[in-house]
């Protein structure tokens, strides 16, 4: 074979590579790219919406056993007040004593149980950001969704003319 021959060969080869494998190399693409994230995009929302909803009520929980505990304390402050009353009522100065422990045990309850909220809030807070993070995601997902559709309308327009034009000069029945 001549060298002239060889190199038309190997062009005849390298054309027809490049014009077989534009639209495979455009099908997985579309099918990597655009499904997979949209896919993952709306698992890790899915994900995120479950792992809210249990913070969400693991909070919950919490919150409600340290306003029962709260109570707890608060009771039994004033039933030692009240003991402590019944047996020192003819002393002035002690019934004083015994109704500022009160007060700063009452006083040290309240500073806990602002804290306790503080600190729920600011929790109740970061389950509403993952969850505004959850729909974000889920968002930009179903937009992802959308893009594959057109990519893919694109791409099998595209197909559809290769075809075309592949098919024209060997075929006589296209008029």
């Amino acid at each position: 074979m001549k060298r002239r021959e060889r190199r038309g060969v190997a062009r005849r080869r390298r054309v027809w590579f490049s014009a077989n494998a534009a639209p495979g190399w455009a099908i997985l693409i579309l099918q990597c790219g655009c499904v997979g994230d949209a896919r993952v995009g709306l698992a890790a929302a899915d994900s995120i919406d479950v792992l809210t909803a249990s913070l969400g009520a693991v909070l919950a929980e919490y919150h409600a056993d340290i306003e029962r505990s709260d109570d707890s304390r608060e009771r039994t402050a004033v039933m030692a007040l009240v003991e402590r009353l019944r047996v020192d009522m003819g002393d002035q100065a002690k019934t004083d004593a015994h109704t500022n422990d009160l007060l700063q045990a009452l006083e040290r309850v309240h500073a806990d149980r602002r804290v306790a909220y503080k600190r729920y809030t600011a929790s109740r807070d970061n389950v509403s950001a993952l969850r505004e993070v959850a729909e974000g995601l889920r968002r930009l997902a179903i937009e992802s969704l959308s893009l594959k559709d057109e990519a893919e309308r694109y791409f099998t327009d595209l197909l559809e003319l290769w075809r075309a034009e592949r098919a024209e000069p060997g075929d006589e029945s296209n008029p």
